[in-house]
């Protein structure tokens, strides 16, 4: 049998019984006259006592049924923040907001604690930002594929409260994970890989690059692709798509990898 619930009306209804009986209980409670001993007193006595009865039987349901505030945390969830932008050969300006917000933590706030805190300022647990024809054009990008500038600038917006775990890079495509630092410890282990798409399905120009890690027990894979371009070329990105889940070498984690929390 279970056992009822007590709501906010109900207990405006127990308050104003409470308030009832206490009123109409007023002239019973006066001290009896001990030379009084008619059976009007007799049952005088008797309702003072079953009102005081049900004054304290309202007191016991109000303290047991207490409404239990809601969690202040959420134990199993995780905040993520995943972002994509083709820049078209070019550095974005220094300041990446709103497309990246800069970390608003303030520690009188936020407990730092890897649990997700329900206040919409929480921090992200993990970031991914993906970017297309980043710092450099597409052709440059072949010969260059380094990011560096642009990570540079990705570790100086988001702070020290971000550490920067993993990164991966094929031609203009690349991706970077972060993980705020508070559980950093978490992340165990990685895996990376890239599949090109592009001319004669050799070169990076187009394609998609993958990042999977382990965050505690619990594995995710992110991908950034650039598929091939214009709207009538939809079999196209179709094929691209197919050929890099197939030919990614992200293998997933064993049994025994994600025995750690």
């Amino acid at each position: 049998m279970s056992t009822p619930s007590i709501t906010h009306e109900s207990f405006d209804s127990l308050e104003a019984l409470s308030t009832l009986v206490i009123s109409e209980s007023t002239a019973l409670l006066e001290p009896e006259d001990p030379a009084n001993k008619t059976i009007l007193s007799k049952l005088k006595i008797w309702l003072r006592e079953m009102f005081k009865f049900l004054v304290s039987l309202i007191n016991f349901k109000k303290s047991k049924f207490t409404p239990i505030k809601k969690k202040e945390v959420e134990e199993d969830k995780l905040k993520i923040f995943i972002g994509t932008w083709n820049m078209h050969g070019k550095l974005p300006p220094r300041g990446l907001a709103p497309f990246i917000e800069k970390p608003a933590i303030n520690p009188g706030e936020i407990k730092y604690s890897p649990l997700l805190n329900r206040k919409p300022r929480h921090p992200y647990h993990i970031l991914v930002i993906g970017t297309q024809e980043c710092q450099h054009n597409i052709k440059h990008s072949i010969l260059f594929p380094s990011k560096e500038e642009w990570e540079s600038m990705l570790v100086d917006h988001l702070g020290d409260e971000y550490v920067l775990v993993k990164t991966e890079t094929m031609a203009a495509l690349h991706l970077a994970v972060f993980v705020w630092k508070q559980c950093h410890d978490f992340v165990r282990d990685y895996q990376h890989d890239g599949v090109a798409t592009g001319f004669a399905n050799l070169f990076g120009n187009k394609g998609g690059i993958g990042i999977s890690l382990l965050f505690g027990s619990t594995s995710f894979c992110f991908i950034n692709s650039h598929l091939t371009a214009h709207q009538d070329k939809v079999q196209e990105r179709n094929n691209d798509v197919k050929k890099i889940c197939k030919e990614s070498r992200l293998k997933g984690f064993k049994a025994e990898d994600k025995g750690h929390t």
